[in-house]
C-alpha cells in the first residue's frame, strides 16, 4: 500500500513566490491616492518581510490569505479622556454621608460651595472628621 501524504509543497512554494512577486513588482506605494510615492526594491523587501507573519497559505484554496484574528470580535471599551489618563470621574468624588451633610448645611444643592464642601469632606474621611453638618 503506497504511503499517501498530501503535501502541497509545490503549490505552497508557488503561492508564496507569487505573493512575493506582487510585492517586489510594485513601483509606487499607495498608488492611485494622494499619498502615492515611488518605492525602491529595498523598501518593498523590508515591507514584505514585516507583513509576512500576517499571511498564511490556505491548502483548501491553494492561495495566500490573511490570518484570521479576533480583533473584530473583541468589543471596544469606551473610556472618557479622564479615564484614559487614570483620573477618577469628578462626579463620583462625594461620598453619600458627605453629600447628605452638605445638603443639610447649604440651602442650595447642587451649588459650587456645597459641592466643594462635599469633596473636602470626602477627602477628610467623612462628616464626623470634617467639622459636622450644621451651619
Amino acid at each position: 500500500m503506497p504511503n499517501k501524504k498530501t503535501k502541497d509543497s509545490l503549490g505552497h512554494d508557488a503561492a508564496w513566490a507569487k505573493w512575493e512577486k506582487g510585492y517586489m513588482d510594485r513601483t509606487h506605494k499607495m498608488k492611485g491616492t494622494k499619498f502615492e510615492k515611488p518605492i525602491t526594491r529595498e523598501e518593498n523587501k523590508k515591507e514584505m518581510e514585516m507583513e509576512r507573519g500576517e499571511f498564511m497559505y490556505d491548502k483548501s484554496k491553494g492561495q495566500i490569505r490573511l490570518r484570521k484574528t479576533d480583533d473584530a470580535e473583541r468589543p471596544l471599551e469606551m473610556k472618557s479622556p479622564l479615564q484614559m489618563v487614570g483620573v477618577q470621574s469628578p462626579l463620583n468624588k462625594i461620598s453619600g454621608p458627605c453629600k447628605t451633610a452638605a445638603k443639610k448645611k447649604f440651602k442650595v444643592w447642587p451649588s459650587a460651595y456645597a459641592s466643594g464642601w462635599g469633596v473636602r469632606c470626602t477627602k477628610a474621611g467623612g462628616p464626623s472628621k470634617f467639622g459636622g453638618g450644621k451651619k
